[in-house]
């Protein structure tokens, strides 16, 4: 199954009722479905950065960085900070930014404010540390406008859309898990 379809099975399952509307009708699922998703990346990623590397538990922090990141890539067998979801700098190889929905920015400013947080805590991170972080980020779908800024603004191929979208079911330009196998590949080799 790709990851599309792995994704909206489990969203239908845990989110939509048998009528396909939502089973907490005044609270939409932004959370859980963020929660799905990074769940179905971190058991891929696993899968293909095994034996070589580990995988944090979703939602970690690097030791002195007050930014919840989605999955941290870590060295193979390490500790975590008195098993806090905490890991040194030393040991993090890259830390994953995942969206369900994309962006969602009005213009490329807020695009870049919103990259920039995540960019500038790894270039300080680094710095700080004589570490090398890389940064990806990962979206299930973005807008067609935000895919032209990642597109014309962001050149370093550390972002990776699996679908752009034009309406809110409207499937296009699919990824397969082949495709993430090959970005999270890149992003080791950066």
């Amino acid at each position: 199954m790709e990851l599309f379809e792995e994704y909206e099975k489990n969203y239908n399952a845990n989110v939509l009722d048998e009528n396909n509307d939502y089973i907490d009708k005044i609270n939409k699922p932004y959370k859980i479905s963020g929660n799905i998703f990074a769940h179905i990346l971190r058991k891929n990623i696993y899968d293909i950065v095994k034996p070589k590397y580990f995988v944090s538990a979703v939602n970690s922090y690097i030791k002195g960085c007050n930014i919840e990141w989605d999955l941290l890539i870590l060295k193979k067998e390490i500790k975590e900070e008195k098993n806090l979801n905490i890991y040194s700098p030393k040991n993090v190889i890259c830390a994953l930014e995942f969206k369900t929905s994309g962006m969602n920015c009005s213009n490329k400013e807020n695009a870049f404010d919103y990259l920039d947080t995540f960019i500038n805590k790894i270039e300080k991170i680094n710095k700080n540390n004589h570490s090398n972080i890389r940064f990806g980020y990962i979206s299930l779908c973005e807008r067609p406008s935000d895919l032209e800024i990642l597109n014309e603004n962001f050149q370093n191929n550390c972002f990776w859309i699996i679908r752009g979208y034009y309406g809110s079911r409207n499937k296009i330009g699919f990824k397969t898990k082949n495709d993430l196998k090959i970005f999270i590949e890149k992003l080791l080799e950066m």
